[in-house]
C-alpha cells in the first residue's frame, strides 16, 4: 500500500473521514504530515457530504472521550452522558474549530 508521503505535489485527492480523524488525534504521523501538505498547499483536497459528517461526528466523540466523559468512543454512551449532565455539553468546543480547520483545508466539498 503506497504512503501518503508518495503523492506528488500538485495531486489532488479526495481524502477519507479516518485521515482527517487520525491526523486531529495523532494517531498517525504519516496523517499528520498528509494534513500538513494539504495546509501548505502542495496537495489540493476534496471532501464529500459524507466524510465531514462522519468527521464531524468523530471529533466529537474523541473530544468527549478525552475529556472523560465516555469510556469508549460511541454515540449512545454519549447522548445518555448528555442525557444525565446535559451542561457538558457545552464544554465540547474543540471539535467544532477542528471542523472548521478542515472546512479551510478542503477546496469545495464534491456533492455525493
Amino acid at each position: 500500500m503506497p504512503d501518503l508521503a508518495d503523492l506528488p505535489s500538485g495531486t489532488s485527492v479526495f481524502v477519507d473521514t479516518n485521515i482527517f480523524d487520525l491526523h486531529f488525534r495523532s494517531k498517525s504521523l504519516s496523517c499528520v504530515n498528509f494534513i500538513n501538505r494539504i495546509a501548505l498547499g502542495e496537495v489540493e483536497a476534496y471532501v464529500n457530504i459524507q466524510v465531514l459528517c462522519d468527521l464531524l461526528h468523530k471529533l466529537m466523540l474523541a473530544e468527549a472521550y478525552s475529556k472523560s466523559y465516555i469510556s469508549v468512543r460511541s454515540a449512545s454512551k454519549l447522548k445518555q452522558c448528555f442525557q444525565a449532565r446535559p451542561a457538558l455539553a457545552a464544554n465540547l468546543v474543540n471539535y467544532q474549530i477542528q471542523f472548521e480547520q478542515t472546512l479551510q483545508l478542503v477546496e469545495k466539498p464534491l456533492n455525493g
